[in-house]
């Protein structure tokens, strides 16, 4: 008779008990669920960062464009739409200032006879840094402008101008200017709603 005393298998060779396969599996969701918030936070600030960088060249482009054009203003007075002079540097301020200005150096087109000067405008409408440009110096009726947004979330705009007495003005030209004289140097100041504030000093030259 053989007498059986149970069995003696070794126990690296059982299965996984319930209770252990809860636990695994429990553990298996925690660390998943660390990985997968560790994985969207990297994604989350990698496209935050994306858009800072993208806000910053938007920035950074339309204080480059408005400094280019400023320092290629020319001394050029008009006749708008009535036939009425208009000086050749005019800077309004009420609340915001309007900068309108001949500018020169405007690039031709190849095959086509343009003048390489154009007026230039620029204003802020709602919260958007508008720039219009005007093909030619001398606007007849009906002239429209090619009008666009420059930039976005501005809240503020100014300008002042440096006159040969040392004074920075709002307002130009000074009274008793010439149509066609020019400030000394264009002080810009612009507040950007998720920027900041920005500041240049441009020299016009003599």
């Amino acid at each position: 008779m053989i007498l059986q005393t149970g069995d003696r298998r070794h126990p690296a060779g059982r299965g996984f008990t319930l209770i252990e396969l809860v636990v695994a599996i429990a553990v298996f969701a925690v660390a998943s669920t660390l990985a997968y918030q560790g994985l969207a936070s990297v994604m989350l600030s990698r496209e935050h960062i994306t858009e800072k960088m993208e806000r910053f060249g938007e920035v950074q482009r339309a204080v480059s464009l408005l400094t280019q054009d400023i320092q290629q203003v020319v001394p050029r007075a008009i006749r708008d739409e009535r036939g009425d002079a208009e000086p050749s540097f005019l800077l309004k301020t009420s609340r915001q200032s309007v900068l309108t200005f001949s500018r020169g150096g405007w690039p031709e087109m190849p095959g086509q006879a343009q003048s390489s000067l154009r007026r230039l405008s620029y204003a802020l409408e709602g919260d958007r840094l508008t720039r219009s440009v005007q093909q030619r110096l001398d606007r007849g009726p009906g002239a429209v402008p090619n009008r666009a947004d420059l930039l976005k979330q501005v809240t503020a705009f100014e300008v002042s101008v440096l006159d040969d007495r040392g004074r920075w003005l709002k307002d130009w030209p000074a009274a008793g200017e010439s149509e066609e004289r020019l400030a000394k140097a264009v002080k810009l100041r612009l507040v950007i709603k998720d920027f900041g504030e920005l500041q240049r000093l441009i020299v016009l030259q003599p």
